[in-house]
């Protein structure tokens, strides 16, 4: 059994072991990464306050000190994290925390107070914070019970204290001055409290040496937890660790009773090490230490002393307080601060001789006792005058005396503090009478008013107020007892932290108080240097307004009804109107004008009878106009005609417009004028127009037709008799030349038939759509020496000479070749017939297109056919391209081959034409046809 335990021990050594190793691996990984993050050039920077003391000052020498400096010291020292410390005013130190200009800051922070940094885990220290008052003064249980609008002073800067003040006191107005003057001024009464750190006040107290004159309570004050704030959470981690390992080492205790309980002892050194410490030091230092501390002493005394009598003079200063000391002795008032009395001084009786006579037996009494030792001070309210008594000049003082005496208890001398409350007796005058007048002019305004506290209470109201909220003692009970911040009126809408007024108009309605009305309502917030005062709060009974702006609301929603469905049916009137090309007419004979509108509410156009006569088209037009307006001025009847104008106000083009409309008569039977509509028909009489022109079209398209008919029964048949009698012949004819004849006859005329069936089934797929355009790589140089051989055995004529024109040995490019085969081929088979002598010459050349407007050239190719024939009239130049046109009715063909030509060009973005001089000079057909070239060679010789 032990050996079980035994073992089980050893096993359990180990495990904690382990994990000690561990835990050690992980913190040193973690210090190492902290140590690679804070070096030399770049430590740990921590943000203080410099005047903290015994948490965190500069010391006489200004560096920092104090217990969290000690603490934070200790522990980062300990860590071999390098680190400064920076010592500022309150306020910079926490915006260079926020700034991240500083990685660490030590504060007195609230319980669960949110921030986007992180806190230690440990709690340095708990802030405690105590007020502090003149002794002899009676202190109050706590803040809340200070009246409103009294004065409470805090340090500068100190956010701690301010946020206390806030939420314990909000009716005391804080007051910041140093902690210097703020002690200070509790001597001399300028102050009544003042609210600090409890450990902070004990030793600016104790600095000063006013122990004596100065008490310290808590006032049921909270306590707030100080811990490490960092956005580094590994640092904060880390000095919580080594905050636990001091602490449990005792030297955290040590740093404690160093600072906040000195008299305590702590001595851990064994006796030989302090002797042979102290031997070492006395040797090295003694002579040099006792020197230093010497004078230090001495400037640290004399520096206390003149801080003390500075801050005395600086308090009296501030609070315009006069010191004057009677000396019993030599019976003679002078002055020890202020200069009230004359340079001499005065004697008791002089003194006496300047009170008021009506105190001045009370304060010759008083006087006494104090000189006497009957009393051992004496305030007083005392007329004093400062001038002779023939020109008395009075002025109020406030005087607090005291008797200063010896062992035995004889007076020596009286102290007097005075202060000149001469002008706050006349404000408090003048207020008690400016008061007076606001109160009659607050009861006498015709204004519904009342006042509330910034916490929303009523504080006082006005008899309109009343009248207006029908008040009886409930009604007024209630409203007294109700928070304004309550009222549905305002619970939703209001903000108690805005300084805008508020405006707000509801239904009043309170069952228990009787009232149900609508009024309006002003809430106008009154600050003072930024701090919230009270709210002035108007009203005005509205419901007969109300009442009548319903019935007006009312009114006005069947008058915008009414409105809305004149403006839809005007609408549709004008839509059916502007659709129907329709307008609404009017004349009057008055102003011998007319005016057309479309929607019956106001004219869109007006002229003058003469010039709506001046619109007609021609003198038939105005007499027929003139005719039915003569009728119109005789007969009650209905009227309708139908007028051509040249232009109109409406459209400024030809029209015809059927009128039509009735008289209009005054009171007493007059005819005043005519109403009517007028309708634009113009597209109605052009229809008509093209429908007799499309007649007398069809009725010349079937004579077209049956001539073409006739045409083509003429043209296929010359052909096919040709064909026919020639393969009959054929098988009688012995002679081989006579039937290589005979065949060679066939052969044209078979060719000839093919071409004009090809035309005819041109034409009709041009009638069906545009023709197809097939674009292809090819060598066009080579392709136009192929068309012109199979184009060369076309011209047999033996005075017609057949000329090629290729400029080009090779050209590559991208177009429609058989499309270009079809044009050239129709234009050498038209030269052919008409060519009986000379010659007739096919060519083709790359040109720019001259007419392009984009900026880019635009090439393509140039192809021609040039004759010597019969020519082409100019007159007949521009019709050769339409189809069915024959110049020749006697020369074979159907008149369709060019009119195919130019579709092609347009198909293909081209251009064609034919160029002459008349009859008898010849002519040149020519096409010109965009293309895509795959060389810059043919670009280059058309440079050239």
């Amino acid at each position: 059994m032990s050996s079980i335990v035994f073992t089980y021990r050893i096993m359990l050594r180990w495990k904690l072991f382990f994990c000690f190793c561990l835990f050690c691996s992980f913190s040193l990984s973690a210090t190492a990464d902290l140590k690679d993050r804070y070096n030399e050039q770049s430590p740990v920077i921590i943000a203080g306050d410099w005047e903290f003391p015994p948490y965190e000052f500069c010391d006489s020498y200004g560096e920092p000190t104090g217990f969290y400096v000690d603490v934070l010291q200790t522990i980062l020292d300990q860590l071999d994290i390098p680190h400064k410390f920076v010592l500022k005013e309150h306020l910079q130190a926490t915006w260079m925390f926020d700034q991240h200009e500083a990685h660490l800051i030590v504060d007195p922070l609230p319980q669960g107070h949110a921030a986007p940094y992180y806190f230690s885990r440990s709690i340095l220290h708990d802030y405690k914070m105590q007020v502090a008052y003149k002794k002899g003064d009676n202190p109050l249980p706590s803040l809340d019970q200070l009246p409103d609008n009294s004065i409470l002073v805090i340090r500068p800067n100190d956010q701690t204290a301010l946020n206390t003040l806030r939420r314990m006191a909000p009716q005391v107005r804080p007051e910041k001055h140093s902690p210097k003057n703020a002690l200070g001024g509790l001597i001399t009464s300028t102050y009544q409290y003042f609210l600090w750190g409890e450990e902070s006040l004990k030793w600016k107290i104790k600095e000063l040496s006013i122990q004596d004159r100065i008490e310290l309570d808590t006032m049921s004050l909270p306590t707030y937890e100080v811990h490490f704030a960092s956005y580094d959470q590994e640092l904060v981690e880390r000095l919580d660790d080594q905050y636990a390992r001091i602490e449990q080492s005792g030297e955290l205790d040590k740093l404690r009773d160093k600072w906040f309980y000195p008299e305590r002892e702590h001595n851990d050194t064994s006796p030989m090490a302090i002797i042979i410490t102290v031997l070492i030091f006395l040797v090295s230092v003694a002579l040099w230490l006792l020197n230093r501390m010497v004078k230090q002493r001495v400037r640290v005394v004399q520096g206390k002393s003149n801080d003390l009598e500075n801050m005395m003079r600086q308090a009296l200063s501030l609070g315009n307080f006069i010191v004057m000391e009677y000396d019993v002795m030599h019976d003679r008032y002078t002055n020890r601060h202020g200069s009230m009395l004359p340079q001499g001084g005065l004697t008791l009786q002089q003194f006496i001789s300047h009170i008021h006579p009506d105190e001045r037996e009370t304060a010759t009494s008083r006087l006494k006792d104090l000189i006497e030792g009957r009393s051992g001070k004496w305030e007083s309210d005392l007329c004093w005058n400062i001038e002779t008594d023939e020109h008395p000049n009075w002025r109020w003082l406030h005087a607090h005396s005291f008797a200063e005496t010896d062992e035995k208890g004889k007076t020596h001398y009286v102290l007097s503090t005075v202060k000149d409350v001469t002008s706050d007796i006349e404000q408090e005058r003048r207020d008690s009478e400016l008061a007076s007048k606001y109160l009659k002019l607050f009861d006498s305004t015709q204004i519904a008013m009342s006042f509330y506290d910034r916490n929303g209470m009523l504080i006082e109201l006005n008899e309109n107020m009343r009248q207006l909220c029908q008040f009886d003692e409930n009604g007024e009970a209630f409203f007294r007892k109700t928070c304004m911040f309550d009222i549905p009126l305002m619970r939703d809408d209001f903000d108690p932290h805005s300084h805008q007024q508020f405006y707000v108009c509801q239904r009043m309605n309170y069952g228990e108080a009787g009232v149900d009305k609508y009024i309006e309502i002003r809430v106008s917030p009154v600050y003072n240097d930024d701090e919230l005062q009270y709210y002035i709060v108007t009203a005005r009974d509205i419901t007969t307004e109300r009442q009548m702006y319903m019935e007006l609301y009312q009114h006005n929603r069947e008058l915008h009804k009414t409105s809305t469905t004149i403006n839809q049916y005007e609408r549709e009137l004008n839509y059916l109107l502007e659709n129907s090309q329709m307008w609404v007419w009017k004349s009057s004979l008055k102003t011998q004008s007319v005016s057309f509108s479309r929607s019956l509410r106001k004219s869109d156009y007006t002229q003058t009878f003469k010039d709506y006569m001046e619109g007609l088209y021609d003198d038939a037009e105005r007499q027929k106009a003139l005719q039915a307006f003569n009728y119109m001025r005789g007969t009650d009847a209905n009227f309708n005609f139908t007028l051509h104008f040249r232009q109109s106000l409406a459209n400024k083009g030809e029209q015809w417009m059927a009128i039509s409309g009735i008289p209009l008569y005054d009171k007493s039977g007059q005819l005043t004028g005519h109403i009517g509509v007028v309708r634009d028909v113009s597209a109605l009489i052009f229809a008509q127009e093209r429908l007799k022109q499309e007649t007398i079209r069809a009725e010349d398209s079937g004579k077209l037709k049956s001539v073409f008919l006739a045409n083509m029964t003429h043209e296929i048949r010359t052909p096919l008799n040709a064909i026919v009698g020639f393969s009959d012949l054929l098988q009688v004819i012995d002679t081989p030349n006579e039937r290589q004849e005979f065949i060679r006859i066939i052969r044209n005329n078979c060719d000839m038939l093919i071409r004009l069936i090809n035309d005819i089934i041109e034409a009709s797929s041009m009638n069906q759509g545009p023709l197809a355009i097939e674009a292809e790589d090819v060598d066009f140089a080579v392709a136009f020496n192929d068309i012109c051989q199979t184009l060369s055995q076309r011209v047999q004529e033996p005075g017609v000479e057949f000329l090629i024109d290729n400029p080009y040995q090779t050209l590559p490019t991208h177009l429609d070749k058989g499309r270009l085969q079809q044009v050239i081929t129709n234009f050498t088979t038209n030269a052919v017939k008409y060519t009986k002598q000379g010659h007739i010459k096919v060519g083709y050349r790359i040109e720019q297109n001259k007419r392009s407007d984009n900026g880019q050239q635009d090439f393509g190719i140039y192809m021609y056919c040039e004759d010597t024939g019969t020519g082409i009239p100019k007159e007949k130049q521009a019709s050769v391209f339409e189809r069915f046109v024959k110049l020749n009715d006697f020369v074979q063909g159907t008149g369709l081959g060019l009119s195919i030509c130019k579709n092609i060009a347009e198909r293909c973005n081209g251009r064609i034409g034919v160029e002459s001089e008349g009859e008898g000079c010849g002519s040149t057909f020519w096409i010109w046809i965009p293309c895509e070239l795959k060389s810059s060679q043919a670009t280059t010789d058309t440079n050239n």
